[in-house]
């Protein structure tokens, strides 16, 4: 399996992943991060306007670049013609060799007909989950994160066209139905960073619901009146994308709070 690192002037924060590739065997890849001028024009990268109704607020400049960042790596997937390939950012440290090992013999018996997303690192967002297999649950909503995951091509494809241009954040442009999301019942990985600058959604916090209205309008998205028709296909991607993670990051917050 090959191994894409994101990272910012070859910077490998856990030396455990280069030791990992090199005992099994598998090809690292440094992909290098994508930085953006603060102040320059990237209207023919962003939909802006795709970005706002997903998020609840303007992407931020760091946010593309992270985004554009992984699209190039799936690019390079496809490419190469890759069935399965692991896709690392730069702060992410493997904490559990032996977990990722059985992991990956797990991933390699799954059909690749099929997009299909597992994520390497655990959290505890609150999350509508569905079926158990192994060392992963099934998501029947948009997870949080992009720190560490494994991806087949079908995924890569699919997140190519969603991201072409940016309509999103790296996690995640693509709803339940579209891609399989399984999340890791343990971490493989964590965090090398502080969790808090992870947490895109805590970007430009005075757009924050302040009061109890604000928050209900916040949790249910009053974009939705920017729909121009009222569908069930339109209805499910505004839960998916909008009041479902919007609940969770709502928690989130608090419990960062508290």
């Amino acid at each position: 399996m090959n191994i894409f690192l994101i990272s910012s002037k070859d910077r490998i924060t856990s030396p455990a992943i280069k030791s990992f590739a090199q005992e099994r065997r598998f090809e690292l890849q440094i992909s290098e991060g994508i930085f953006l001028q603060p102040d320059g024009d990237y209207a023919s990268l962003v939909d802006f306007k795709k970005c706002r109704l997903r998020l609840g607020r303007e992407i931020t400049v760091p946010e593309i670049g992270i985004a554009l960042a992984h699209c190039a790596v799936y690019k390079k997937l496809v490419k190469e013609g890759l069935s399965w390939a692991m896709v690392l950012e730069d702060d992410a440290l493997l904490v559990n060799q032996e977990l990722l090992i059985n992991q990956i013999n797990q991933i390699e018996r799954v059909s690749t007909s099929q997009p299909t997303i597992f994520l390497l690192f655990h959290h505890d967002s609150s999350k509508i989950l569905g079926n158990q297999d192994g060392h992963f649950t099934k998501s029947n909503s948009v997870p949080s994160y992009a720190l560490a995951y494994i991806l087949n091509a079908s995924a890569a494809k699919l997140l190519i066209k969603a991201q072409e241009p940016i309509t999103s954040v790296a996690d995640w442009p693509l709803t339940p139905t579209e891609v399989n999301y399984w999340l890791s019942n343990e971490s493989a990985f964590t965090h090398g960073s502080e969790i808090g600058s992870h947490n895109s959604y805590l970007a430009g916090t005075s757009r924050a619901p302040k009061n109890s209205i604000q928050k209900w309008m916040w949790i249910i998205g009053v974009d939705l009146v920017r729909f121009r028709t009222i569908s069930i296909s339109n209805l499910r991607r505004h839960f998916y994308f909008v009041i479902q993670p919007r609940i969770s990051r709502f928690k989130s917050s608090r419990n960062l709070k508290d």
